[in-house]
């Protein structure tokens, strides 16, 4: 080995982070689903016969992309597109899988109301609250280790 080539590290990371998927809504789409042909007599002087044709539309509702992320789901065939690219990647220079961890990340809120300044109160005075969380695949930590 050169100088100039530093020593391999025995492991090796690649992040791989999602991306969300395209929200679909029900909208109303206008279709073609078939031509009418007949014969049209065109002209004033020479009258001719002309064969047209002309489309049939429909309109429907059909399941669409929206043009938005979803705030809720990931887009899986990507994600594992990403990971199997990952995973080449490592394979190319040099390095075996050694292991993919699942990254996660969460999100909460909560609100209250009247619970500030007495344990309990009566039903005319209300106190509660709410809370909620939850958890989202964020990406994924692929490991690679360094073939012998």
């Amino acid at each position: 080995m050169s100088e100039s080539e530093a020593p391999r590290s025995t492991y090796r990371t690649l992040f791989v982070s999602t991306r969300m998927e395209q929200e679909h809504a029900m909208q109303k789409v206008r279709k073609q689903v078939g031509v009418h042909k007949h014969t049209r007599t065109e002209g004033v002087f020479r009258k001719k016969e002309v064969d047209v044709e002309e489309p049939i539309y429909e309109d429907c509702e059909e399941y669409a992309p929206t043009g938005k992320a979803s705030d809720k789901f990931i887009d899986k065939s990507d994600f594992a597109e990403s990971i199997e690219a990952a995973c080449n990647r490592l394979a190319r220079e040099g390095y075996e899988v050694h292991s993919i961890t699942p990254i996660i990340c969460g999100a909460y809120n909560w609100a209250s109301r009247g619970m500030e300044t007495q344990a309990f109160q009566t039903p005319a005075n209300f106190a509660g609250g709410y809370g909620y969380g939850y958890s989202f695949t964020d990406g994924a930590v692929v490991t690679g280790r360094l073939r012998e």
